[in-house]
């Protein structure tokens, strides 16, 4: 079963699509384009330039993208020492 993104943007003047962003790469859940439970995770300007989107057409939800959320749970099983130096290389 596909969603029907044209029935959603054609009301798009009077509803504001609620969009989910990841809230460390800022990557958006594409829901529009994929089947139900299969959608991806595009680059926010793709998205908004694919649907024709303003930042007042959307409200921003926030959540993680699958690869970031597997980097939050590899930073969090560390030791609480070597959290600091994890951080250190990452910015280097």
């Amino acid at each position: 079963m596909k969603r029907d993104g044209a029935a959603i943007l054609a009301l798009k003047g009077h509803v504001m699509r609620l969009v989910v962003m990841c809230c460390l790469c800022e990557k958006v859940y594409d829901d529009m384009e994929q089947e139900v439970g299969k959608a991806r995770w595009k680059d926010q300007h793709w998205f908004m330039a694919k649907y024709q989107l303003k930042r007042t057409d959307i409200r921003v939800t926030h959540g993680y993208c699958p690869d970031c959320l597997q980097s939050y749970r590899t930073f969090l099983a560390l030791p609480q020492e070597r959290r600091g130096a994890s951080q250190k290389e990452n910015k280097s």
